[in-house]
């Protein structure tokens, strides 16, 4: 079954099918089923419409991330963007937050007030546009998309 003790959690399996949001994948272990959204499927979401035909049902996933789980829905979310695989140890709650650590996310979402930037399971954090890049930005939209990985 499904369990939010997965969070965080390497996984492997084979894609079962593809839907409109991802693809999904029956997990090995007996852990169930989870979904690869298609953004989730490259760092930057501008080569997801070139990656999106390589994942077929039958194709092999050695390692995925969980990056989120609703227990209560069935829901398990994988990951396969290289920087957050590349990266151990990214947060899962809130207290593993540190002030002014460097860590990979995906961006949420790009406001007037910088990228809100997920992590593992509901964990989420505001980057300031004051902090987007070293030369001043006026528009995060301008150069941030939702999907997209970013440290």
């Amino acid at each position: 079954g499904t369990s939010s003790g997965l969070v965080g959690k390497m996984v492997s399996g084979v894609i079962e099918s593809t839907r409109k949001d991802g693809v999904v994948v029956a997990l090995a272990d007996g852990n169930g089923k989870g979904v690869i959204p298609y953004s989730h499927l490259t760092d930057h979401p501008s080569l997801v419409e070139t990656v999106k035909p390589l994942y077929v049902p039958g194709k092999s996933i050695d390692k995925a991330l969980v990056f989120f789980c609703d227990e209560a829905h069935g829901v398990v979310l994988l990951s396969i963007k290289p920087l957050l695989l590349a990266h151990g140890g990214l947060p899962a709650t809130t207290t593993d937050l540190v002030q002014g650590s460097v860590i990979p996310g995906y961006v949420k979402d790009a406001t007037v007030y910088g990228v809100f930037v997920g992590f593992l399971g509901s964990v989420k954090g505001l980057a300031p546009k004051s902090h987007l890049a070293d030369s001043f930005i006026t528009e995060a939209t301008d150069h941030f998309e939702p999907g997209q990985t970013v440290r």
